[in-house]
């Protein structure tokens, strides 16, 4: 099949960068023809300061080509005749995570669509859907998500959480649920006790240290965490590493009164690819105190690596962890209490056998994924819209 994939791609940072980069390169090794897009601009500083993302300089991936504006429509027809230069695509895959880009993206659909009208052949136009605004969201968040829903006629989802986010905003709308890919292109794990000479860390043996990795934003709960590790054992040292897109004031306050501050380690910005094998490397489990989540690409880190995981017990994270053989699944989300005992039971078991994340791998490879997605690509037909 031709495909079409307007997205995010290095050298922009970011989990949804490289998300794409990884289903664009699963889909081509699968014999697909795929056509990408970048963004030339994706989020105006001026317009959403404090969460504009930026690029890795010192990346030598130069990307699909840099056509797309989130605020300028011309550049959305422009980036739609990329899209069908070489020929009119099977199916245009439009991953979605943020309502503020909705307008943008569902522009290019709309070009795409007229393009192919116009040579009498009409793509699929397939939104996966990493996240969509839910009943707690600003009504413009749901307004926008509703409005590039309606521009689809289909939506693949990462977790069963989504798929009911998609069907409240767009009832009728085809929904499958697929699953979150376990990545595989971070370096190896480095040795642990190196990782934590690095990090000024206890040697193994003398702690344990537990990792919370990844954005720092209310619905991840390192609140939460950080006032567990208060009730957690005394040997368990906490490594925090993740850039933060709240009011890093109010986790500044916590940090000075936890009991527990000198057990503590923060790196508030954002953790480069070539460092993670450090931060996973020097720990012993990883940390997902999450209060809500639609998919969790941390999770995957966590089993590529395999690595133990104490969790809230959240659906979309039950979905990849079994409790009690690869990591601990607490309720209720956002207790303390509680997931200071998920942590001290995490480190009473027994370590989980490699064979356990083995499993989970295979089922969540790549290939597996690609497998899965392609015959929903052409499920719906131009006649049947």
């Amino acid at each position: 099949m031709r495909l079409a994939l307007p997205s995010t791609f290095p050298p922009y940072r970011g989990g949804i960068a490289q998300f794409n980069a990884a289903l664009a390169d699963a889909l081509s090794g699968a014999g697909h023809d795929v056509v990408c897009i970048n963004w030339a601009r994706q989020y105006p500083a001026a317009w959403f300061p404090g969460i504009a993302p930026e690029e890795d300089d010192a990346s030598d991936v130069e990307g699909p080509p840099r056509l797309l504006d989130s605020v300028w429509p011309g550049t959305w027809k422009t980036s739609a005749l990329a899209l069908v230069e070489g020929g009119i695509p099977d199916a245009v895959v439009v991953p979605f995570w943020t309502s503020a880009l909705g307008p943008s993206l569902s522009g290019v659909v709309r070009h795409v669509r007229k393009a192919g009208a116009a040579a009498g052949r009409t793509p699929q136009c397939i939104g996966l859907i990493h996240n969509v605004a839910g009943p707690d969201d600003e009504g413009w968040e749901r307004y926008l998500s509703r409005q590039f829903l309606r521009g689809l006629d289909r939506a693949v989802v990462l977790s069963d959480a989504a798929a009911e986010r998609v069907h409240d905003l767009r009832p009728e709308l085809p929904v499958d649920v697929l699953f979150h890919p376990v990545y595989d292109h971070f370096p190896e794990r480095m040795d642990a006790a190196a990782a934590r000479r690095f990090l000024h860390l206890p040697p193994p043996g003398e702690a344990r240290v537990l990792l919370y990795f990844g954005s720092i934003v209310a619905s991840k709960g390192l609140d939460v965490l950080i006032e567990a590790m208060a009730e957690a054992p005394e040997d368990v040292h906490l490594l925090v590493a993740g850039e933060c897109l709240d009011a890093w004031e109010d986790y500044e306050a916590l940090l000075e009164e936890s009991p527990a501050a000198l057990r503590i380690q923060v790196h508030p910005r954002y953790i480069e690819d070539h460092e993670v094998a450090l931060f996973f490397g020097a720990a012993d489990a990883l940390a997902l105190p999450y209060r809500k989540a639609a998919q969790s690409g941390v999770t995957a880190l966590a089993v590529h690596y395999g690595l133990p995981v104490v969790a809230s017990g959240v659906r979309e994270v039950r979905e990849v962890i079994e409790d009690g053989v690869t990591g601990v699944c607490v309720e209720p989300a956002g207790d303390v209490s509680a997931f200071a005992a998920g942590i001290r039971r995490l480190f009473e078991q027994a370590a989980p056998p490699a064979a356990a994340f083995e499993a989970v791998r295979a089922r969540r490879s790549w290939a597996a994924f690609v497998e899965r997605l392609a015959p929903l690509l052409t499920a719906t037909t131009a006649a049947e819209r």
